[in-house]
């Protein structure tokens, strides 16, 4: 047996041990190969059962380069993130210039499948176009992004499930009082660029949920209980302030290999809820760069932990509207393309594999393991 087979076989067997698990035991006279060749149930269809909605950040090179993986987003899916094509460099190239073309394809995409589209996202203060840095004042700052969030938001008018207003606003590595995140718009305009932003959305478009997008809350250790902290004083201002806000989306961009904080986080989510808001997650994926051992022995820990985390998250999140991941396969991963970084290097040079299919996009112990969580949700 060739290396590529036994991979190959390996995987067959993990993927019939997770559908037995979840689907009960199997028909007569039906192997585990030829289980293992059915289809498993759409994970769109397990969600609706119990009023939840999945989702999956996607771009366009993904789906226009393999029918196989857009068929499967297509079955598997009800909302759409657009991964980079809705955020400012994409969108705002130029101070006078927006250029939708790549952000209409996948909208358009998610029309003709019946999938929703959340956007993301429309005030950030990492990752903007150079031209900002340069432009941007504080004489000027709210009129550009009020200019944008209203230009974007009246584009996609009607065709939007909901939007991240404002993305990763806390990071308390820059040792503010508050713990936000430092960059342009909390430069030229304050704190309250949080709140203009949600204002000027509200009036942009009602209709789309409107979510406050926070990461860095999930596992233990000082620093996650810092942003935490930092949140819910955030997200307790601008409730008092009536600031539209409506939800809070929790990332969840996991490190393997630290331990998630069940009491703290569910305290955290209860919290957010009691503030009478929604709170899921929106970018769930596995960092696996610390996991070693065999191609089986890392999807089967990968999987366990994806598993853990949605169990223990949507315990918590009450009534639960959606769970949307990040990384739906290992092709191309994003994690590869920051390898170089300490918290994504492998000391074996191996690529990452975070995602619910492998790179030949198929569905992988991951898969069974999100399909069992999203069941077990009550």
């Amino acid at each position: 047996m060739s290396n590529v087979d036994r991979r190959g076989f390996v995987k067959t067997l993990l993927q019939w041990s997770a559908a037995a698990a979840i689907g009960g035991a199997l028909p007569a006279g039906v192997g585990a190969t030829e289980a293992a060749e059915q289809a498993p149930t759409p994970l769109k269809q397990l969600g609706a059962a119990r009023g939840l909605r999945i989702g999956s950040a996607v771009s366009n090179a993904e789906l226009k380069s393999f029918s196989s993986f857009s068929k499967f987003f297509a079955s598997n899916f009800n909302l759409l993130t657009p991964t980079s094509e809705m955020k400012w460099a994409s969108l705002h190239p130029a101070p006078e210039q927006y250029d939708f073309a790549a952000a209409d394809g996948l909208v358009s995409f998610a029309q003709s499948n019946g999938v929703g589209v959340h956007g993301h996202n429309l005030c950030w203060n990492a990752a903007n176009p150079a031209w900002l840095k340069e432009k941007l004042s504080r004489e000027n700052a709210k009129e550009i992004l009020r200019d944008h969030i209203k230009t974007v938001m009246t584009h996609f008018s009607g065709k939007m499930d909901s939007w991240d207003v404002v993305n990763e606003p806390i990071g308390t590595w820059f040792n503010r009082p508050d713990g936000l995140f430092e960059g342009p718009w909390l430069d030229a305009i304050g704190p309250e660029y949080v709140d203009f932003a949600f204002f000027t959305a509200a009036e942009a478009d009602p209709k789309p949920l409107r979510i406050l997008n926070v990461h860095n809350v999930e596992h233990t250790g000082a620093d996650h209980d810092a942003a935490r902290r930092a949140t819910v004083n955030l997200v307790t201002r601008l409730v008092k302030n009536h600031v539209p806000i409506q939800a809070v989306g929790v990332e969840s961009h996991l490190d393997g290999w630290r331990g998630i904080d069940v009491p703290a986080l569910t305290t955290f989510v209860k919290t957010l809820r009691d503030l009478g808001l929604q709170v899921f997650v929106t970018e769930l994926d596995v960092n696996d760069s610390r996991t070693m051992g065999s191609i089986a022995m890392r999807d089967q820990a990968v999987a366990e932990y994806y598993q853990k985390y949605i169990s223990a998250f949507y315990a918590a999140a009450g009534t639960p509207n959606r769970l949307i991941l990040w990384s739906p396969t290992d092709w191309e991963n994003w994690m590869d393309y920051v390898a170089s970084s300490p918290r994504y290097h492998r000391a074996d040079g191996n690529l990452h594999r975070p995602g619910i299919l492998d790179e030949d996009f198929k569905p992988k112990p991951s898969f069974f393991a999100v399909a069992s969580a999203i069941q077990s949700i009550r």
